[in-house]
């Protein structure tokens, strides 16, 4: 009897192992993580005669900084130089688009001709430039360091035709090699931080024509700008991926060079000349007048500063993506056309020049137009060779380059009395010129003043953001094994808009931050997937940079 009942409970315990779920091994993972380590490279532009481009390294910076280097060119070969990263083929691994020192004196020279009947090759304008401001044929360049196989940097610029010629070409080895220390003593200030630089958008925020004296004035000033950036869309429900911090760096001068304007209150303190500042800011269509002794009968609210290399030199000690210069002088200015935005303090108004600060961030991260007429100022219309930015369009058969935003029953082009039924359609006048069309009667890059970017442009500014930043967070994904289950944790950024999706063999199994398989729930392997999307509702276009799939196998034993 006692050998039944043994039998009895063997088999009993025999079916029970049968039907136990067992245990669910992890076979593999994705694999992940990237290093965005970067240098800043200064190059030193020239034209020789004959309009031949060449640039040498003037130094390299060894502060470090960080760049997402798996994003995608554009392709487009107009008006913007390329650098790029080569492997031992000579195969592109990473390539961005860039303004250097060979776009500012093809700027110079467009200005010059709209405003004189003179015509300046590159060559002449180059000399011009070296020869009055020698600073401004400096530029420089972010160079990714961490990319597998990386060998060579390289410079490009297009010709006339739209063609890419090399300018340089150097080992990224050996560039990082040379690196040396920055040659500015710098106090940065923190304002908004919510990840490591490598994985946020950085911006750095810099003042020039500020006396020691006047510190108080410039962290009052910056802190302002930063409050606006934070508060305007889409920064304000992204800020979760964003740090801004403020860098003092103190001028012998207070203001900008070459900013009188005529105007008794703006004129206090004025100057027509160039001033003692850190990093040079002048008002360069009145010191060109100045030196060509010329009458370009034009506003100008372009101030620009001369000293690039030192901009780069600052703004790398606190980590930058994004550059904002703010110059302490009564004259208003706001330009973004190369390199960084820059503003002036409009005569210390914080109620005016921090919502300039984000209108002039729509052009230098978000590469949009300006959307406004104003009289005195030029078109700037000059395709193939300069592109028309989103948001900015011609008239084309009814048809504008986005669509995707506007209703079947507007019409286009959109008469003014209609903008509150049609918040988006085909508006007449943009770039200051009136043959352009843009897509919002009222818009952030229509004003210096507060308000919002349209749909159009708030759909490019957050493309924009995932430019800069992964959708997911640049770590290795959590995963926690517990014998009959595994808990996968999406690698999200703490906040923000954005969520996973989780799928297991294609089949949708949950929302949220983490999910848990246990051993029942399959038989076999099976591929477990999180699809982690932007949540926002600010975009319409297809952007492979928008969302990220990311695929664990398992097994059951």
């Amino acid at each position: 009897m006692k050998f039944v009942f043994a039998l009895f409970i063997a088999l009993v315990a025999f079916s029970c192992a049968e039907d136990a779920p067992g245990n669910l091994e992890l076979v593999s993972s994705p694999e992940y993580v990237e290093d965005r380590s970067a240098r800043v490279v200064i190059f030193e532009g020239a034209v020789a005669r004959g309009d031949v481009y060449s640039a040498t390294v003037s130094r390299v910076l060894d502060s470090p900084v960080y760049m997402d280097w798996d994003t995608e060119f554009s392709g487009d070969t107009f008006w913007i130089s390329r650098v790029s990263i080569r492997d031992a083929e000579n195969q592109i691994l990473w390539a961005d688009q860039i303004n250097t020192m060979f776009q500012l004196v093809e700027f110079l020279s467009t200005v010059i001709a709209q405003q004189t009947n003179l015509s300046l090759g590159p060559f002449q304008s180059f000399t011009f430039v070296y020869e009055q401001y020698p600073a401004l044929v400096e530029f420089a360049v972010r160079m990714p360091i961490g990319i597998p196989g990386g060998v060579d940097l390289v410079l490009e610029v297009p010709d006339a035709d739209g063609e890419f010629q090399e300018v340089f070409r150097g080992g990224v080895a050996e560039l990082v090699e040379r690196e040396e220390p920055p040659q500015i003593a710098t106090e940065i200030t923190t304002y908004h931080e919510t990840g490591p630089p490598e994985d946020s958008l950085d911006i750095v925020i810099l003042g020039d024509g500020y006396r020691t004296q006047e510190r108080e004035n410039f962290e009052l000033d910056s802190k302002a700008i930063s409050d606006a950036i934070l508060r305007t869309e889409p920064f304000a429900s992204h800020k979760g991926i964003i740090n801004i911090h403020a860098v003092f760096t103190p001028s012998v001068d207070r203001g900008a060079g070459y900013d009188c304007t005529g105007n008794p209150f703006l004129d206090a303190g004025c100057r027509t000349e160039l001033r003692d500042t850190v990093f040079g800011t002048t008002f360069v269509v009145t010191a060109l007048a100045d030196r060509l002794n010329l009458d370009f009968g034009a506003s100008d609210r372009v101030a620009m500063p001369l000293e690039i290399a030192r901009i780069y030199d600052v703004a790398s000690q606190a980590q930058f993506d994004e550059i904002v210069l703010i110059s302490n002088t009564r004259r208003p200015s706001g330009f973004a056309g190369l390199y960084i935005s820059v503003l002036t303090t409009y005569g210390g108004d914080r109620s005016v020049f921090p919502d300039v600060a984000v209108h002039e961030l729509g052009h230098s991260f978000g590469v949009l137009g300006d959307e406004y007429m104003v009289q005195g100022d030029p078109c700037l219309f000059n395709e193939p060779r300069v592109p028309l930015p989103v948001n900015i369009a011609p008239f084309d058969d009814g048809e504008v380059k986005w669509s995707q935003w506007v209703g079947p029953s507007t019409p286009i082009p959109t008469p003014d009395s209609e903008k509150i039924a049609h918040p988006v359609g085909a508006y007449e006048g943009a770039y200051n010129c009136d043959f352009l069309y843009r897509p919002s009667y009222e818009c952030k890059m229509n004003t210096d003043e507060k308000g919002d970017f349209c749909p159009v442009c708030m759909e490019q500014m957050t493309r924009r953001l995932y430019s800069v930043v992964d959708i997911t967070a640049n770590e290795e994904p959590l995963v926690e094994e517990n014998g009959s289950s595994i808990v996968f944790h999406a690698p999200l950024h703490e906040e923000g808009p954005w969520t996973a999706n989780w799928f297991v063999n294609d089949e949708p199994v949950g929302q949220g931050p983490s999910f848990e398989l246990n051993a029942g729930d399959i038989s076999g392997q099976a591929v477990v997937a999180a699809e982690v999307v932007e949540t926002s509702g600010n975009t319409r276009v297809e952007d492979p940079r928008l969302s990220r799939r990311l695929e664990w196998q398992v097994r059951r034993q």
